[in-house]
C-alpha cells in the first residue's frame, strides 16, 4: 500500500511546519513508533474486510492518518470515531487546516475527499491497539537505515484475531 510513502510525506511536511509538537510516523522514538503501529494495526485487519475493495487504497492510508494524528492532536476521541459524527470534526481547527494544507499540498485534495474512506475505517477503531515489540527486536538503532529494518518486522495484535472471528461469526 502507500502507507510508507505517505508517512514520510507527513513527516518531511510537519518537520518544516513552524508548530512545537510535530507528531511524525516514521522518526526514530517511541511516541513516532506508537503512531507507525497504529497506523499499520488498523491497515492491516482492514485489508481483511472485503469492502476495503470499494475504497481507493489512497484513500484509505491518508483517512488512517488524519484518524491517529486527530486522535493524538485531540481533535476526536475513539468514543467519537466510533460514534461518528464526522460533519462536526472537519469544520475548521488548527488541526483541520493543517491537515488541509498537506492533502493540498501532496495530493490537491480538499479535507472532505477523505469523508468515505474515514467513514469506514471508524469501525475498525473498536481494536485495542498493542504495542509489543517484535520477539527479535532490539530498540537500540543507530542510524536510519537500522530503523527502516526494524518499522519492517511484523507483529501481530491478539486482539485483531478476536475482532477477526466475531466479524466472520457476523457473515456466516
Amino acid at each position: 500500500m502507500w502507507a510508507n510513502w505517505y508517512m514520510n510525506q507527513w513527516d518531511f511536511f510537519i518537520e518544516n511546519e513552524q508548530i512545537e509538537d510535530k507528531a511524525t510516523f516514521k522518526v526514530m522514538g517511541p511516541q513516532s513508533y506508537e503512531r507507525f503501529r497504529e497506523v499499520m494495526q488498523i491497515l492491516d485487519i482492514a485489508i481483511l474486510d472485503i469492502e476495503t475493495l470499494q475504497h481507493q487504497p489512497r484513500v484509505l492510508v491518508i483517512s488512517v492518518l488524519y484518524l491517529v494524528l486527530a486522535l493524538y492532536y485531540k481533535v476526536m476521541s475513539v468514543k467519537d470515531i466510533k460514534m461518528y459524527g464526522l460533519g462536526d470534526y472537519l469544520k475548521n481547527n488548527a488541526f483541520n487546516k493543517q491537515f488541509g494544507v498537506f492533502l493540498e499540498r501532496h495530493l490537491s485534495w480538499e479535507i472532505e475527499d477523505m469523508l468515505p474512506g474515514i467513514q469506514y475505517l471508524s469501525q475498525f477503531f473498536v481494536l485495542p491497539f498493542s504495542y509489543v515489540l517484535p520477539v527479535k527486536c532490539k530498540q537500540d538503532h543507530k542510524n536510519t537505515a537500522e530503523y527502516e529494518e526494524f518499522l519492517q518486522l511484523q507483529t501481530m495484535n491478539q486482539k485483531q484475531l478476536i475482532f477477526l472471528l466475531e466479524l466472520w461469526k457476523k457473515l456466516v
